[in-house]
């Protein structure tokens, strides 16, 4: 639901609803890989255009689990910090509420891809906020989450897990660490990735090839059917 790539949602009901048939599209090619055992995560950008979950949801069929990409930031203003900033945060149009919802709703586990506290310039983020790092830790005990990821790539006003840069809140992420509620955890370095093999990356472009081809034939079908219900009904502009 952002606006970062030309291959975005669009901005209107037709566009998100293709949206999510290509991705359904890239889902059946990518199973039908022999071997293939995917995990297909469908994942949402917190309170950034308050579209319709339904209108670009691709189906159950297509997806195993429901994430949200979570900051502590927001393009709104907030408290400074602690309970009252938290409920704000998770009660925004699509907030961390909304989204576990819709995934509850449809039988699906919630992940929460990247997320972490944030130096972005005010009203957006909360800066070296324990209380955030707290109040995510205690989310995640008591609800169905397959997995989170602190986005540790010091990109983006994110603040990485250094106690030098971020003290309250590596000593908070510590705490809950030691705790023993610790789950699903993972430290995103997206700057450092593991290498794959050059067979598993060949393979996957190949995959990723075939789903757009899926895609494009089934716009260029879509097309060429407008095409010709606009020249049988005696219209002349193309599509």
């Amino acid at each position: 639901n952002g606006t970062s790539y030309n291959d975005s949602l669009g901005t209107t009901l037709a566009e998100w609803q293709q949206w999510g048939q290509c991705f359904a599209e890239e889902v059946t090619a990518m199973r039908s890989v022999p071997g293939a055992h995917f995990l297909f995560d469908w994942c949402v950008n917190a309170n950034y255009r308050d579209i319709p979950l339904a209108d670009f949801y691709p189906g159950n069929a297509y997806v195993d689990i429901i994430g949200i990409d979570f900051y502590d930031g927001s393009g709104v203003p907030l408290p400074a910090s602690g309970t009252a900033r938290w409920n704000a945060l998770v009660a925004e149009p699509l907030g961390l509420d909304a989204v576990e919802t819709f995934a509850a709703a449809h039988g699906k586990p919630l992940s929460i891809p990247e997320w972490g506290t944030s130096t972005a310039p005010q009203p957006a983020g909360g800066g070296d906020d324990g209380a955030y790092v707290q109040d995510m830790a205690a989310f995640i005990a008591s609800h169905d989450v397959a997995y989170q990821a602190w986005f540790n790539a010091d990109l983006d006003h994110v603040l990485p897990l250094n106690p030098a840069v971020a003290p309250q809140s590596v000593a908070a992420y510590t705490a809950w660490v030691a705790d023993g509620s610790f789950q699903g955890a993972v430290v995103a370095d997206v700057m450092n990735p593991a290498p794959l093999p050059v067979a598993e990356v060949a393979s996957i472009l190949l995959i990723l090839a075939a789903a757009a081809l899926l895609c494009s034939v089934s716009e260029f079908s879509r097309r060429r059917s407008g095409f010709v219900a606009q020249r049988r009904s005696g219209r002349r502009r193309r599509w």
